[in-house]
């Protein structure tokens, strides 16, 4: 029988030296994505919706009681940005704001658009620099604002409300959209002590459009939201969802969205339990010398890696994941930061994912790598013979601004 140091050469190699590739039961612990492995609601049709399985949901209803009156399409995961886009008919131009996540990213450069980052006003927020935002704004050429909450691209950092409003004011005097990705804004809220719900609807009033992956606050990993104030912009998204088959199909699959809000809304707690778990974890690494990044995040902690390490890119920060999974058994990916101007492990941590006995095993483990690693530092020189581009779940691609 193999031991688990060669079952875990034997995995990567199956998997082409690319972790993204890993069967999840390969695994010790999995911190690559906060998206949960599984629905995290009742599997009995068990709420007060669920007398029929034939009953069509109330989704909106319940998604109102977090961000309001809004008018929903429900939409497959993060296509919602994707259909949001598509559904304004813009074409070029220029869209500043946050580090976007990829999917974002990705459409609006299909739309031809220019996207800038905006710099921040501190350290410990994401909250947007106002004065750059009145100057970059009055060139005229600027046609919405994309930001996030608890923005992963600045390392979790919570957007404040004050902060959101005073961008919806600029925008609204400049004739230009806003854009919240409200994917993570129960974390965000609960980063900065306020009600969870109460707060997100105060959030959720400010913008012009939301978008929201139901995988990591609503607790199915399959579905995903695009709130407005426009009907016809709503109606618009749900053509275009329907055209590239993103639409939540079956029914059951909107069923389990509105179980998972319906759930969230019940027990707001096991939002708030995960950023406690994310708080242990980053002090558990602190604690034993691992450099992390400051302020603690809500869905993730996020390991420091020196500049020596990850100098020479890609090859270099694969042979690290790699590395650090045949040593651990943990998964996770070499991220670039730039607001901080640093590489980084993105420890992610999945809503009721976890118990507390596993997540207190990361820093030993993370410790014991970077020790190895100053002992053997050619563990970095050459990579892992040729890497391997997914085969089922995950394309390879290198992390722009984010």
């Amino acid at each position: 029988m193999l031991d688990e140091s060669a079952r875990r050469e034997r995995a990567i190699e199956h998997a082409g030296f690319n972790v993204l590739n890993l069967d999840g039961a390969d695994l010790r612990v999995d911190l690559f994505t906060d998206v949960p492995p599984r629905v995290l609601v009742p599997a009995l049709p068990d709420t007060q919706f669920s007398d029929t399985l034939d009953r069509e949901p109330p989704v909106e209803e319940l998604a109102e009681q977090l961000y309001g009156r809004r008018c929903f399409a429900m939409i497959k995961g993060r296509s919602a940005e994707v259909a949001a886009i598509q559904a304004l008919g813009r074409r070029g131009g220029v869209v500043v704001g946050h580090p976007l996540f990829m999917t974002l990213d990705h459409a609006l450069t299909e739309i031809g658009a220019t996207y800038e980052v905006a710099p921040t006003r501190d350290v410990i927020s994401s909250d947007l620099d106002l004065a750059w935002l009145d100057e970059r704004l009055a060139r005229g050429d600027v046609w919405m604002v994309c930001v996030e909450a608890a923005t992963n691209g600045l390392g979790g950092r919570p957007l404040r409300l004050a902060n959101l409003e005073g961008i919806r004011d600029r925008c609204r005097a400049h004739g230009v959209l806003l854009l919240l990705d409200a994917t993570r804004l129960l974390t965000n809220c609960h980063l900065l002590g306020l009600p969870l719900v109460e707060a997100a609807r105060m959030y959720a009033a400010i913008p012009d459009i939301l978008t929201i992956s139901a995988a990591k606050e609503l607790l199915v990993p399959h579905a995903g939201l695009l709130a407005c104030s426009d009907d016809t912009l709503a109606k618009n998204a749900y053509g275009i969802g329907r055209w590239h088959g993103t639409l939540l199909e079956p029914l059951a699959l909107r069923r389990e969205l509105a179980r998972g809000i319906e759930r969230v809304l019940h027990e707001p707690a096991i939002i708030t339990e995960r950023v406690r778990q994310v708080a242990r974890m980053t002090n558990a690494l602190a604690a034993s010398g691992v450099r992390v990044l400051e302020p603690t995040a809500g869905h993730a902690a996020y390991v420091v890696l020196d500049d020596a390490i990850v100098a020479g890119g890609g090859a270099r920060w694969r042979a690290l994941e790699s590395h650090l999974y045949l040593l651990t058994g943990i998964r996770t990916m070499v991220s670039k930061y730039a607001a901080q101007r640093c590489h980084a492990f993105r420890l992610a941590l999945a809503v009721g994912r976890y118990s507390d006995e596993v997540i207190d095993s990361v820093a030993p483990a993370m410790r014991t790598f970077f020790d190895r690693l100053a002992d053997a530092p050619e563990l970095v020189e050459a990579p892992h013979r040729e890497l391997r581009v997914s085969r089922v779940r995950y394309a390879r691609k290198e992390p722009a601004a984010c």
